[in-house]
């Protein structure tokens, strides 16, 4: 059947399922009990080694078509030299000349792509790498920038008559900027290095697209000649009949074999599927408990600031009645009565005696 040749396939994409919409947020009161965390923790599929799995697939479909064609190819062309018709010879060395020279171009073609695809490899790495620095930034990504930022905030924070909640702000800003500094290095360096890789396969692809057309070429031209060379064989058809049934039951067993395999590539498409379903499901299931355990350690922490208040009031109330209780102890004018008495005390020690006079 007609499919693809191995240098017209297209590159394949990320399978990367969406995450499903989360569930709906319970309420969460003191009595509600927290689930555990999953023990056996469900790791994030790995789309390279899929990657990998698919293309070894892929390559027994493309094998597998090569051997169907080549085995009709051969059996057409024995049949032709067995009943002795030499039309057509011409014809059959300059195909298999170019036969030859689509090999080596393929296979120049499959070098060329395969260097152009590490460097996507590459620049994917690189590209993940900036992004979780990026998510640890205050949106600010350039090292010259955030130190400007951050003399401005201190420079506002010393100079200007700001709210205390302002000065809060400021400070807040400045942690996170703090924080953001050491990845602005590492960040200009990965920017570098996607800049030499967008610049080496801007250089890399008008050499791939050279080769490809080169394939390309070389694939029509296999196929005017092919063309010609049934048309100088139409009048062998009888001949052919005669072994017709023997290579549609072979290419029969061929076209099986490729079914089987591409029904094992769908398989493993629904295996990945069903992995990050497994994957985002676990997910969904960790942000629950941890939502939910954030919430009820809220709850805790103000019912015990509740009873810690409760508590603190009771003792103002009870001290109060303490010091009411007291005070209904002493006499009315005992201040006074305490002043006359230090008073008469001190004449005493301080007036001369009649001896003395």
């Amino acid at each position: 059947g007609d499919r693809p040749e191995r240098g017209e396939r297209k590159e394949r994409g990320e399978r990367r399922r969406q995450p499903r919409e989360r569930k709906e947020k319970v309420e969460i009161t003191l009595e509600t009990e927290i689930p555990p965390l999953p023990k056996n923790k469900i790791p994030e599929p790995n789309n390279k080694d899929w990657q990998k799995k698919v293309d070894q697939i892929q390559e027994k479909i493309d094998d597998a078509y090569d051997a169907m064609k080549n085995y009709t190819t051969e059996m057409k062309n024995q049949l032709r030299e067995f009943k002795g018709k030499k039309e057509g010879s011409a014809l059959r060395d300059i195909l298999k000349l170019k036969i030859e020279d689509k090999k080596k171009a393929a296979a120049e073609f499959k070098i060329v792509k395969e260097k152009f695809n590490a460097l996507r490899d590459e620049s994917d790495d690189l590209f993940d790498r900036s992004n979780k620095y990026r998510q640890k930034m205050k949106n600010i990504f350039d090292e010259d920038k955030i130190k400007a930022k951050i003399a401005e905030l201190k420079d506002r924070q010393a100079s200007s008559i700001i709210t205390i909640n302002e000065e809060k702000e400021i400070i807040k800003d400045i942690n996170e900027l703090e924080k953001a500094l050491p990845f602005a290095g590492p960040l200009k360096e990965i920017q570098k290095k996607l800049d030499a890789i967008k610049e080496e396969r801007n250089k890399i692809k008008p050499e791939m697209n050279k080769a490809y057309e080169t394939l390309q070429s070389l694939i029509k031209e296999i196929e005017q000649i092919e063309k010609e060379l049934d048309a100088v064989h139409d009048k062998s058809k009888n001949e052919q009949q005669e072994v017709g049934p023997a290579i549609n039951t072979k290419r029969d067993e061929f076209l099986k074999q490729i079914e089987d395999l591409k029904q094992k590539k769908k398989d493993l498409s629904k295996e990945w599927d069903k992995a990050w379903d497994d994957y985002y499901a676990q997910q969904d299931e960790i942000k629950q408990i941890e939502w939910m355990t954030k919430v009820k350690g809220r709850l805790l922490r103000d019912e015990q600031r509740k009873k810690r208040d409760e508590e603190r009031r009771k003792r103002d109330e009870e001290e109060l009645k303490l010091q009411e209780e007291e005070k209904k102890k002493f006499h009315p004018y005992q201040e006074e009565m305490d002043l006359c008495t230090s008073l008469i005390t001190c004449l005493l020690y301080t007036s001369p005696s009649p001896r003395d006079s």
